[in-house]
């Protein structure tokens, strides 16, 4: 496992992704190592984007954790957030949890960008982890406190799931 505290830098993002590149063993499939780098690398930027200023008095502000077991890759970041971020955060997860067409909701989101290019945010970082990355997401929130969990299995589906 390794856990890195996230600082309110954008250069700590490339640090991120050499971190989990050289954390994963090297026979693991390449797909699921770049995978595993861009959805370390989104919540990252996520939790500099979003996250709240760190408090003079607080010595940490917001960590990554990543995990690999033999069942499966777990990424997750926690940060605090504002009331407006914590409810955007929420609704987009649990969106992505419960359609059946996670590709229409990519493709939408896409095509919102072209038309509309002076957005500050892309906010596409969430829905590219569960379209390209084919992770899982969840979230846990306590107060302005915002745990997200970015999951993956290793093991192939079953017939039945």
């Amino acid at each position: 496992m390794i856990i890195m505290d996230i600082p309110q830098t954008w250069t700590f993002v490339s640090y991120v992704r050499d971190s989990v590149s050289d954390y994963l063993p090297d026979n693991i499939d390449a797909e699921l190592r770049e995978s595993s780098v861009m959805v370390a690398s989104e919540l990252t930027e996520n939790t500099i984007k979003f996250g709240c200023t760190p408090n003079s008095d607080s010595k940490k502000s917001a960590s990554i954790h990543v995990d690999l077991t033999e069942d499966d890759v777990r990424i997750t970041v926690n940060t605090t957030a504002s009331l407006g971020n914590l409810d955007r955060v929420k609704h987009i997860i649990d969106t992505l949890k419960t359609t059946n067409d996670i590709e229409a909701i990519y493709l939408n989101r896409l095509q919102e960008i072209m038309e509309t290019p002076s957005q500050s945010s892309s906010r596409l970082g969430l829905i590219r982890i569960v379209h390209e990355a084919k992770f899982s997401l969840d979230y846990d929130i306590n107060g302005n406190q915002l745990k997200v969990i970015a999951t993956r299995s290793l093991k192939p589906p079953t017939a039945e799931g």
